[in-house]
């Protein structure tokens, strides 16, 4: 699903040459937060972005209960987002409520919310999931 929305919060404050993506992530309540490196990086049509490492300076982020918000800007246009990949390396549960990037121009944001597991598992050291839009 995707709409517009009229730029009036923090989520949507762009620069005129630059597009800006705002990154939100929710770990569930029940203990299974992470201290792992993640990353995510965005496919268009026939265009995708290097991959993004979520990481807030001087933050513990994706602790149980919280929200995660990750600002990144790219000077190029940027194509309709129709998947993503999220990269994990850890070796704990880590349980995810939802991934939402809203895509900034000018005056309007457009919301990709991505379909994902509701819990990554401790399987392998190093994971990576193709994330849907819906």
């Amino acid at each position: 699903m995707i709409f517009a929305a009229i730029c009036a919060s923090f989520f949507c404050v762009s620069l005129q040459t630059e597009i800006l993506i705002r990154i939100a992530t929710e770990t569930g309540p029940w203990r299974f937060g992470t201290d792992a490196n993640v990353a995510l990086r965005f496919f268009g049509y026939k265009k995708w972005t290097p991959w993004i490492k979520l990481d807030n300076l001087f933050k513990d982020d994706f602790q149980s209960g919280t929200i995660s918000i990750f600002t990144v800007y790219f000077k190029d246009n940027f194509p309709d987002i129709t998947k993503a990949e999220l990269w994990y390396e850890g070796r704990d549960v880590w349980h995810i409520e939802y991934i939402n990037a809203y895509v900034c121009e000018e005056l309007f944001c457009f919301l990709h919310a991505f379909k994902l597991p509701s819990h990554i598992l401790d399987n392998d050291d190093v994971k990576v999931f193709t994330l849907e839009t819906y």
